[in-house]
């Protein structure tokens, strides 16, 4: 389509040098069966690359490059606690527990001055992804609602979490909760893995109002 028809109304001149096509040259009778096949190319790499990363969170291990808030990954590609953030969570969950909605925990831990995952990034690695200057304490409400609604903080591997519909599309859309894969993790022991045990978690879960309602929570 770009090659045949966008390009000459534009006036581009097309080349690709490894392929032999030029557009000053007139049409390519082989450029789309080129483009075929690197199609089908990208296609069946595409479905080989999916395959892999699903045996390898079928196995039990986790996807992800990057784990979540409170842990870390080791070099068996394992999830371990952060001991210097794992108080936070469970200070949150007790929190939530004692009836604080989202908006008051997130003041209470600016309060307290504890650092915001970006800001330990920033401390250990000195990336800036989700640094901000002036602001390394300061809890967003929505970042309190994303940890209680968190399974893994019970030591379960949620993998799955996201796919991509197209193998040329860049931005991915979150699986239905349905379709999700969970694993317990065995490479730890659970009184070792475990920030919360189930029973914590589904307290937050069955007991917490509406979103909505949550969110502004004194």
């Amino acid at each position: 389509m770009y090659t045949d028809m966008i390009f000459p109304q534009k006036g581009v001149r097309f080349i690709a040098i490894n392929d032999g096509v030029n557009g000053a040259q007139g049409e390519n009778d082989f450029a789309p069966l080129r483009n075929i096949f690197n199609e089908w190319l990208v296609r069946d790499t595409s479905k080989k690359i999916k395959a892999v990363k699903c045996s390898k969170g079928m196995s039990g291990k986790p996807i992800t490059s990057k784990p979540v808030y409170d842990y870390l990954m080791d070099e068996d590609e394992n999830f371990i606690i952060d001991e210097e953030a794992a108080p936070v969570v469970r200070q949150i969950y007790s929190l939530c527990l004692a009836g604080n909605g989202p908006a008051k925990i997130a003041r209470m831990l600016t309060e307290q001055q504890i650092p915001t995952l970006g800001t330990l990034e920033y401390r250990r690695t000195g990336t800036t992804r989700r640094y901000h200057p002036g602001y390394e304490c300061k809890r967003a409400t929505n970042t309190v609602v994303h940890l209680l609604e968190n399974r893994e903080y019970t030591g379960c591997l949620v993998n799955f979490k996201t796919e991509k519909p197209f193998c040329k599309t860049k931005h991915s859309v979150e699986n239905p909760i349905e379709k999700l894969t969970s694993l317990w993790i065995t490479a730890f022991s659970q009184k070792k893995r475990r920030q919360l045990s189930p029973g914590s978690m589904n307290v937050p879960q069955k007991s917490k109002p509406p979103k909505r309602a949550w969110r502004r929570s004194p």
